[in-house]
């Protein structure tokens, strides 16, 4: 008997603690130790008795869990783990087209040998054939490569 309510307690923070941990590992360990406090109560009482715990032991978790979200909302604790609004920004590099090869531009970082440049008024992530470049070096593109430019010195 102790057994099963140990494990059924083991369950319980397990499930408790797979809010704050997320990635299932924790679930997935509550939910064995839920199993096997059910396959000991089957030992013990029998089948009927096995299943009826089962259920009553999830039915107790998804309360606790409830109550986790509803209480955890509203402490300062939750200010850390749960984002409160939506990101609603964006990225400061652009995409390219093919129509930009052979641009003229100026490095807005060192390119080490990748980092930022300025082409016509827009900002790019850009790769260094020339290898290390200092800020504000001139620059030309020479090719395009997924997300960034390919650039040499001029």
């Amino acid at each position: 008997m102790a057994e099963i309510i140990g494990l059924l307690l083991l369950a319980i923070v397990l499930a408790s603690f797979e809010i704050l941990v997320p990635g299932g590992i924790l679930g997935l360990l509550s939910l064995a130790s839920l199993g096997t406090a059910s396959y000991f109560a089957y030992e013990e009482w029998g089948l009927g008795a096995a299943v009826l715990f089962f259920f009553v032991s999830v039915a107790i978790i998804l309360v606790v869990l409830y109550f986790e979200f509803k209480l955890l909302g509203k402490t300062r604790f939750s200010r850390k783990f749960i984002l409160s609004s939506a990101v609603t920004g964006k990225s400061e590099s652009q995409h390219s087209t093919d129509e930009i090869i052979g641009a003229e531009g100026v490095t807005l970082t060192a390119m080490a040998p990748t980092g930022m440049i300025r082409v016509a008024d827009q900002k790019f992530e850009a790769f260094s054939r020339s290898g290390f470049l200092l800020k504000d070096q001139p620059i030309r593109v020479v090719a395009r490569d997924n997300f960034r430019l390919i650039i040499e010195k001029s």
